[in-house]
């Protein structure tokens, strides 16, 4: 005989409460509306309507190329003597020796690769992926530095392509265990999990949704991330414009005297 003793009913708390937010790919990290801001009979339902339509605002972010800021004389030069690709960190050829096609005037028939300066072979060529170019960020038009043709292509980002994440902190120990269950009845989306067990999944993706759990793909090692907490025993502190450095989103959110209380080593009832 089998008792049912519990049932874990998805819900959400209301926009005063809930966690979930929009994050657009501004480079300050600009916020938006709650993702979720309403309480409903189908969360689930609700939550993939708000996430289909909050990554169609994204997308059209990406799909808009903002063209390069104008450059000063400061950013040519920075350009023009780096000696590093500032992506991958190999050297730079000069611009000069830029690899070009080069086509006859009158006929337009090809004749022949050549050095931008020069117009004829008269040294090895570069492969052309190795030609200098003005890398910018195509969101906010800023300019990034030298790099190489073939790495700043490799940054290109393509947005039907492109997948977004979306976070839950400890998803896979409990929420992704709902999502999976009643998702496939919402949306006709491809599913595609990555699972530890029948009960656990790693991650899942929902057409160009990519569903993390943030405790799982934190990049930075565990010692890296206690660098950025204070450890008043040791005397260490942090001011609050440091600390706001360290937690730039957060810090927007939070009152300087709670970000202290927050980045500091917790205080626990054992030993």
């Amino acid at each position: 005989r089998l008792d049912l003793l519990e049932k874990h009913i998805p819900t959400c708390p209301g926009p005063s409460k809930a966690p979930q937010r929009l994050i657009l790919p501004e480079e300050d990290g600009t916020t938006q509306k709650p993702v979720i801001n309403r309480e409903s009979e189908n969360i689930i339902k609700d939550l993939m309507k708000n996430l289909q339509e909050n990554l169609e605002v994204i997308l059209d972010k990406f799909r808009e190329i903002v063209p390069c800021e104008k450059m000063t004389p400061e950013l040519w030069q920075k350009y023009q003597t780096a000696n590093k690709c500032w992506i991958c960190e190999e050297k730079l050829h000069e611009a000069g020796y830029n690899k070009i096609r080069v086509f006859d005037a009158e006929t337009k028939k090809y004749l022949d690769a050549s050095h931008r300066k020069c117009h004829g072979k008269k040294s090895m060529i570069q492969d052309e992926e190795k030609n200098r170019v003005i890398d910018h960020d195509h969101i906010t038009g800023k300019f990034r530095g030298p790099a190489h043709s073939g790495c700043n292509i490799k940054l290109r980002i393509n947005p039907e392509t492109i997948k977004i994440p979306v976070l839950f902190c400890n998803g896979s120990g409990y929420d992704f265990h709902h999502l999976m269950q009643e998702i496939a009845k919402v949306t006709d989306e491809k599913i595609v999990p990555i699972a530890n067990n029948s009960e656990q999944y790693i991650t899942f993706s929902v057409g160009q949704l990519q569903f993390i759990d943030s405790l799982k793909f934190s990049l930075p090692g565990l010692a890296k991330m206690a660098e950025n907490l204070r450890d008043e025993k040791k005397g260490q502190t942090k001011t609050p414009e440091q600390l706001a450095k360290c937690f730039p989103i957060m810090s927007k959110f939070i009152s300087p005297h709670l970000l202290l209380l927050l980045t500091r080593k917790g205080i626990f009832p054992y030993q």
